[in-house]
C-alpha cells in the first residue's frame, strides 16, 4: 500500500517555535511528492487569512482545512465551508455582554476577518514579524459590532492562558446554543459550531 496523503497541524508541529517554516525545503518535498501522485493537506484552526500569506507559495499546490474544519480549500479553490447561525452569534455577543475590547476577539467570515478598533492582536509568540504584518493587514477594524455584516466560520478570543482556560470551562458548561469553545494555544479560544472540528 503506497501513502497518498500526508496531512499536519500547523502550531507546534509542521510550524517551528516562531511560527515558520523553512520554504526551500517544503517545496523541494511538494515536488518529490507530486512525482508520487501524493498531496499535502494543511489541517489547522487558523483562518484562510493566515494560512494563505504563510503558503504564498505553494498555496494552490496544496489543500487546506482550515477553522477547525469549518472551511476547505484545494488547490485555491473553495470546496465548502459551515457558517455559524446569526442567532448563535448573537447569542456569543449577548453572553459575553458585548465586551469585545478588554476580551480582542477576530470573526472569521466568509467576505474577511474583523476585530473592532481599539483591539490588538498579539501573536508574538506564536508567529514571524512579517506573518502578523500580513495578519494584522487582513483584518478589517469596525467601529461598532453593528457593522458586521458577513457570514461567520469562526469566532476567535484572544485571552491570556490563564484567562483562556477559566473562560473555555464557564463558557461549555453555561452556553445554551449551538456553539462550542475549542483552546488553540497561547491564550487564544476558537468558538465554531458543534459537530464541527478538524
Amino acid at each position: 500500500m503506497s501513502i497518498k496523503v500526508i496531512t499536519s497541524d500547523m502550531d507546534g508541529t509542521f510550524l517551528d517555535d516562531k511560527g515558520s517554516y523553512d520554504k526551500e525545503r517544503f517545496h523541494q518535498i511538494l515536488d518529490a511528492m507530486a512525482a508520487r501522485d501524493m498531496h499535502f493537506v494543511v489541517a489547522s484552526g487558523n483562518s484562510m487569512s493566515s494560512l494563505q500569506p504563510m503558503f504564498a507559495e505553494t498555496f494552490d499546490r496544496s489543500h487546506f482545512v482550515a477553522e477547525n474544519g469549518g472551511q476547505v480549500v484545494s488547490y485555491g479553490q473553495l470546496l465548502c465551508q459551515e457558517f455559524m447561525a446569526s442567532n448563535d452569534v448573537e447569542n456569543l455577543l449577548r453572553y459575553f455582554n458585548y465586551d469585545l475590547l478588554d476580551r480582542p476577539t477576530i470573526f472569521n467570515g466568509a467576505q474577511g476577518c474583523y476585530m473592532l478598533k481599539g483591539s490588538r492582536v498579539n501573536f508574538a509568540e506564536m508567529i514571524t514579524e512579517e506573518e502578523q504584518k500580513a495578519l494584522e493587514a487582513a483584518i478589517q477594524r469596525l467601529n461598532g459590532l453593528e457593522e458586521l455584516d458577513d457570514d461567520f466560520i469562526k469566532i476567535t478570543m484572544l485571552l491570556t492562558p490563564e484567562e483562556a482556560n477559566r473562560v473555555s470551562e464557564a463558557f461549555n458548561h453555561d452556553f445554551d446554543g449551538n456553539l462550542v469553545d475549542v483552546p488553540s494555544g497561547f491564550g487564544a479560544i476558537d468558538f465554531i459550531q458543534k459537530g464541527v472540528h478538524t
